[in-house]
């Protein structure tokens, strides 16, 4: 399931980046956390056929309602 973030991206970004300490601690050299975001967000998106998108695995809870 992929939900369309495209118009909260940028708010997502920005806080991302009010944790600056942060932003840098990847394990790839030369890229950040946003670069990292952002090509996760892209690759999502065309998986769900939008520009942006998070990907959600859908649980189905059942519920046994006993009758007495």
């Amino acid at each position: 399931m992929f939900v369309d973030i495209d118009p909260v991206l940028p708010r997502k970004i920005s806080a991302l980046k009010a944790h600056q300490s942060q932003v840098t601690k990847t394990n790839i050299e030369g890229l950040t956390i946003v670069d990292i975001i952002r090509s996760s967000a892209h690759f999502r998106g065309i998986q769900g056929r939008v520009r942006n998108a998070e990907a959600f695995v859908p649980l189905r809870l059942f519920i046994n309602i006993l009758q007495g």
